[in-house]
């Protein structure tokens, strides 16, 4: 469901960032920083529990959100179609999402609804270098972080096993609704509370 310009006004009201919405200035798709920070975040947004949302046209100026507005030059660069082929060259597996565009206050932003990984996480295929820094690096897996909401590498082990544990929980469900599809029945067995309480008790 698209979000409204109340909803937008709201996660400006928050102040700053949070772990499922990023936002990003007003520029150009073609511009590579801002081409480069975007990819990124949607490559860590894929890598999320249920996703996340970027905003592009909204200027955090480290203490307070400003709407800054696409112009109409920079809202039509980022045509669906054109950033979809942009962020092919650097996601594997492809990455889900949609775009689209919101008027908020006289100021249009790009609002891209980023859709978690369907099997496996996405890895970054290749390197964007910036200037003398590597805002993507081939082979990275990157992610929201808990701690600071920012998109960033991998950093150590409880991250990875959270990225693992999702794609179990996925795999699981797969095979569920496979076996299912193929008519065998998994037999779902429950607890019965009580009853267990009873034989730990036994005859105290």
């Amino acid at each position: 469901m698209a979000l409204s310009p109340d909803q937008i006004r709201e996660l400006i009201g928050f102040g700053r960032e949070q772990a499922g919405v990023e936002f990003k200035s007003a520029g150009d798709l073609s511009e590579p920083h801002l081409r480069a920070k975007v990819v990124r975040g949607m490559l860590a947004m894929g890598n999320r529990r249920d996703g996340g949302l970027l905003i592009v046209g909204i200027r955090d100026d480290g203490t307070t959100l400003y709407l800054d507005g696409l112009t109409p030059s920079q809202a039509s660069s980022w045509a669906h179609d054109t950033l979809a082929d942009t962020v092919a060259e650097y996601a594997d597996p492809r990455l889900g999402f949609d775009s689209y565009r919101v008027t908020v206050d006289g100021h249009e932003v790009l609002v891209i609804s980023v859709a978690e990984f369907t099997d496996v996480p996405v890895v970054c295929r290749r390197t964007l270098t910036v200037g003398k820094s590597a805002i993507l690096r081939d082979g990275a897996v990157y992610l929201r972080s808990n701690r600071k909401p920012e998109s960033r590498e991998v950093a150590n082990y409880d991250e990875m096993r959270e990225l693992i544990e999702l794609a179990t929980d996925k795999g699981v469900r797969r095979f569920v609704t496979r076996a299912r599809e193929s008519g065998l029945e998994a037999a779902e067995r429950g607890v019965d509370a009580d009853a267990a309480y009873r034989a730990e008790r036994g005859d105290l």
